[in-house]
This record gives structure tokens, sequence and C-alpha cells, in this order.
């Protein structure tokens, strides 16, 4: 897969049925469709606005087609206290951050796996939430165990810390 035939932008309302998709391959919750509708109009929990980042692809699409969605991400700023990691903020901040980027949903189809696009979501993740001075962590919903390539062990991802600390080590931790 080469640069060219990949390109990142913002989710649009002709997404919903390829996001749609990709949600339930990726996850066993299915959400209604309300969801979907607000996602690509970039409307997050409570109405706030949605971040939003769609990975499409060329590759082995015939000339007139439109790129087909390979990856996501959704993800919004959130009071931590609406996260459920009060916990964790409290073992691991002087006091816990007022704003939280947390990562709704993220995922990258298999084939497309170890050509760095996850990699990229989660750094254009990090450049939002250096966005907003208030953002103390991000924060992800995950609760499936991911591989980190910090960690010689899969664990749960709370907070994104190897890539983001590495960058900005005093605004974010590792848990």
């Amino acid at each position: 897969m080469t640069a060219s035939e990949l390109s990142y932008r913002a989710v649009v309302p002709s997404d919903f049925e390829q996001l749609k998709q990709l949600h339930e391959l990726f996850f066993p919750v299915r959400y209604n469709d309300s969801f979907y509708t607000d996602s690509c109009n970039s409307i997050g929990i409570n109405g706030e606005p949605l971040f939003t980042v769609m990975v499409t692809s060329t590759k082995d699409i015939p000339a007139g087609e439109p790129p087909a969605l390979v990856g996501f991400v959704l993800a919004q700023f959130m009071d931590p206290s609406l996260c459920g990691e009060e916990d964790m903020f409290n073992s691991y901040f002087y006091s816990s951050p007022s704003t939280v980027l947390y990562i709704l949903t993220i995922g990258v189809l298999e084939q497309h796996r170890g050509h760095g696009l996850g990699t990229n979501l989660l750094r254009m993740v990090h450049e939002h939430a250096l966005s907003d001075p208030r953002c103390g962590c991000v924060s992800t919903g995950l609760d499936y165990s991911v591989s980190c390539d910090c960690c010689s062990d899969v664990r749960r991802l709370t907070c994104i810390c190897p890539l983001l600390s590495a960058i900005h080590p005093h605004r974010f931790t590792c848990t």
C-alpha cells in the first residue's frame, strides 16, 4: 500500500453504511442508527462536537468508484467524571485534569494493519488533544485487550501513554 492510495479526512454523512459495517466488524456492541447518524455529522455524546478521522484507500478500487473506508477514530473532549476513569485520574494525577479527550471508537481493517494507519490516527488524536490546554489525558473506553508497543504484555489501554507522553511528557502519563 502506498501513501498515494491513502487519504485521511473527517467523516461525512455518506460514510454511514461503511462506518456502521466497520463498527459491527470490530466491536461486539451494536449501536443504534442514531449513533452513526450523529457520528457522520460530527455530533458526539450529549450533542458535543465529535472529532473524527477516516482513513480511506483507493487500492484495488475500480476507477470512478469511491475509496474504501479502512480505518477511523471517533473522539471527543469530555469531563473526566463522564469517562468512568475517576480512580485512574486520582491515582496518576495530583489533581484530575479538567478535560479528557475520550476515544469512543478506533479501528483499522486487519488487512491494512501494520502500515502505520493506527499510529497515524493516534497522532492525529494527540494533536487534537493538544489543541485544548485544559486537556490532561487521552483516554479510551476500550474494554478489550489491545497490544501496546511499549508494553511486553497485552493489557487494557487506558491512557495512550507511549505515543503521547514521549511527545508531551508533562501532559500525559502512562497507567
